[in-house]
């Protein structure tokens, strides 16, 4: 009796083991499956960030006509398109190369590429002079070899692109303050001043002229003229938002220089 009753657990045993294996054999293959599945994914998804990355520019049309291509790069540079807008700049030039406007949105164009790298490098844009400048804030540094920027380059050639116009016709007010912007974009901000202060007399009724002009004001530390200048601009249009940011500058700087100085009298008993 007790040889049975022995012979029976030991068959018992051995049915649940075998029962019990393809359950378990199951599972495995299915967490194998899901670990494949989880790794091609990964893959799949590494596969398409380098593809972003690799990202090149679109090629860009070729042009025949100045005009065109110049047309063209500026709705490049609305795009944010930079590096293709460059390009068809460059074609610009190319085939008229006394177009001051074409050389001066090639500027433009190098310009934002060579910010755009110093950003993403944890770097400040390199300048030539020790002036403050107004859209950062800071100062340079005085650097002893400088660096002749692509962006310097274009603007130096629209400059003489348009000391051609105004020798010319001493009377284009447009082409005075494009020598004014070229001269700010150079960093030569006293020459900016002078250029600009002649274009706003030849055409007191424009707002683009006097902004510039602020701005330049602003980067000599010239407070009190910027002020003048901008609320001028503001009582001519109460709604232009670009003079209200420089003259907003302009105002803290004043307030910074006349901070601590007694008024006139105030020492008096």
């Amino acid at each position: 009796m007790n040889k049975i009753f022995t012979i029976l657990l030991v068959s018992g045993a051995i049915s649940m083991q075998f029962a019990c294996k393809p359950e378990t054999a199951s599972n495995s293959n299915n967490t194998n499956q899901s670990a494949v599945n989880s790794n091609a994914e990964n893959a799949n998804s590494n596969s398409v960030n380098v593809n972003v990355a690799k990202k090149e520019p679109e090629p860009v049309k070729e042009f025949t006509d100045a005009n065109e291509a110049l047309t063209e790069g500026k709705k490049l540079l609305d795009l944010d398109k930079n590096k293709e807008a460059v390009e068809v700049f460059k074609q610009a030039v190319k085939i008229s190369p006394e177009m001051a406007d074409a050389h001066f949105q090639l500027g433009l164009a190098y310009s934002l590429i060579e910010s755009e790298k110093a950003d993403n490098q944890g770097l400040e844009p390199e300048k030539k002079d020790a002036n403050t400048n107004v859209n950062t804030g800071k100062k340079a540094k005085p650097v002893a070899t400088p660096k002749v920027l692509e962006s310097e380059k274009a603007f130096g050639e629209a400059l003489k692109a348009y000391q051609k116009i105004i020798a010319k016709n001493p009377k284009d007010d447009i082409a005075q303050y494009n020598i004014g912007r070229c001269y700010f974009k150079l960093f030569k901000d006293k020459e900016a001043e002078a250029a600009l202060r002649k274009a706003t007399s030849m055409n007191p009724k424009s707002e683009d002229y006097k902004i510039e002009l602020g701005a330049v004001m602003i980067n000599l530390t010239k407070y009190k003229e910027a002020v003048g200048i901008l609320k001028q601009v503001l009582k001519m249009n109460p709604n232009n938002s670009q003079a209200e940011a420089f003259l907003e500058k302009a105002t803290a700087g004043e307030k910074r220089e006349t901070y601590g100085v007694p008024k006139t009298g105030e020492n008096k008993k």
